[in-house]
C-alpha cells in the first residue's frame, strides 16, 4: 500500500509496490527514487541512509532544466550572458540542474505511481514548472518529466535521469552510441570518436574501467546484465537525437547510465553540432521519458522469499 515514513517532512519517503517491483521515493529530497528493487533484488544502488537526505551515491534523481554541468556556470543563450550560482561544493561548475536540489510536491499516489510537482526559485535564469511521473507497470519502470516554460522569453532546456546501478565483476553495460565527450576537466569539449574504453557496443565488461564520460548519437537502447542476480535490464527513451552519460567511478559498487535529451557540453559547443538542447518558447513544454524493462531469469534466485 502506498504510504510515507516517520522521518521529517523533507526526508519522508513514498512506498510504491506492484507487478514485482517496490520502490521508496523521496519527494523533499530532489524528488529522487531512493531504492527500486524487483523480486527482492536491487535494480538501482539502495541508499541506506536516506535520513541523511544525500542525493548522489544511490537510487535516482532528476535532471531539470539541464543534464551534466557548465562550465563555470556561465553561457550566452539568445545573444545574452548568464551566470549560475555554484549549486554543489563538490563541483566548480554549476551541476544537474535544479531538480535534484528542490523539494517536490505530491499531486498523486497510488500503489503503482507518483506524481510530483517542483517550480524553479529564481536559481535558473528564467521562470518554469517541472511535473514528474513515475508508473510501475508490469516487467517496467515509466519515468517522465514534463517542464512548461512560465517566463517571457525562450529558455534553453535539456532533461534526463540519473540512476545509479549496482556494481560487481560480472557486471555488463552493452549499447551503441556515435561519439563521446571527454570530461569537462579536459578542455573544451567536443564530439569525438570513440575508442576501445569507451566503446560499449562490443565489449560490455565495466571491471577494468575508469568513466566520467557523455555519449552522442546514442540510439536509445542500452542493456545492463547483472549475471549474479540473473536480472537484464532494458533502458530506452523517447529522445530524438538522445545523449547519455557513463560515469564508472573506481572501487565503487555502483555505475551511472544517464539517459538525457542534452549531450554534454550542449552549452559551449558549436551551433553546427547536434547537441539536442531545446530552445523553449513562453507558454511551451518539453516531454522526456525513460522506460527501465526489467527481466528476471526463471532459475534466478528470489531475495525477497530467501530472506525472509
Amino acid at each position: 500500500m502506498p504510504g510515507t515514513t516517520e522521518l521529517s517532512d523533507k526526508a519522508a519517503l513514498c512506498y510504491l509496490s506492484a507487478h514485482g517491483f517496490d520502490m521508496a521515493v523521496q519527494p523533499g529530497v530532489g524528488g529522487r527514487i531512493v531504492s527500486l528493487s524487483f523480486g527482492g533484488v536491487d535494480v538501482f544502488q539502495p541508499d541506506a541512509r536516506p535520513d541523511a537526505m544525500r542525493v548522489f551515491d544511490a537510487g535516482c534523481f532528476p535532471l531539470v532544466p539541464f543534464s551534466n554541468r557548465i562550465r563555470g556556470g556561465t553561457f550566452e543563450f539568445g545573444g545574452c550572458p548568464h551566470t549560475l550560482k555554484r549549486n554543489w561544493d563538490g563541483d566548480e561548475h554549476a551541476i544537474h540542474g535544479e531538480g535534484w536540489t528542490s523539494a517536490w510536491t505530491v499531486t498523486h499516489q497510488d500503489d503503482a505511481s507518483i506524481r510530483m510537482w517542483m517550480a524553479s526559485a529564481g536559481w535558473w535564469p528564467w521562470t518554469y514548472e517541472c511535473s514528474q511521473l513515475i508508473r510501475l507497470l508490469p516487467g517496467r519502470v515509466s519515468l517522465s518529466l514534463k517542464v512548461t516554460n512560465l517566463d517571457t522569453s525562450a529558455m534553453p532546456v535539456g532533461l534526463g535521469f540519473h540512476p545509479y546501478f549496482p556494481r560487481n565483476d560480472q557486471t555488463q553495460l552493452q549499447f551503441n552510441a556515435a561519439g563521446m565527450i571527454q570530461p569537462m576537466n579536459h578542455g573544451p569539449l567536443q564530439v569525438e570518436p570513440l575508442t576501445p574504453t569507451t566503446d560499449f557496443s562490443q565489449d560490455t565488461a565495466m571491471r577494468l574501467r575508469d568513466l566520467d564520460h557523455g555519449y552522442a548519437g546514442w540510439d536509445g537502447v542500452a542493456i545492463i546484465r547483472q549475471p549474479e542476480e540473473g536480472l537484464e535490464i532494458t533502458v530506452r527513451t523517447n529522445a530524438s537525437p538522445a545523449g547519455a552519460v557513463v560515469y564508472i567511478p573506481p572501487s565503487a559498487p555502483f555505475f551511472c547510465f544517464e539517459p538525457v535529451s542534452q549531450i554534454n557540453g550542449a552549452f559551449e559547443m558549436d551551433q553546427t553540432v547536434e547537441t539536442g538542447l531545446h530552445a523553449l518558447k513562453p507558454g511551451e513544454s518539453l516531454d522526456f521519458s525513460v522506460a527501465i524493462d526489467v527481466e528476471k531469469r526463471p532459475d534466478a534466485p528470489d531475495r525477497k522469499d530467501s530472506s525472509a
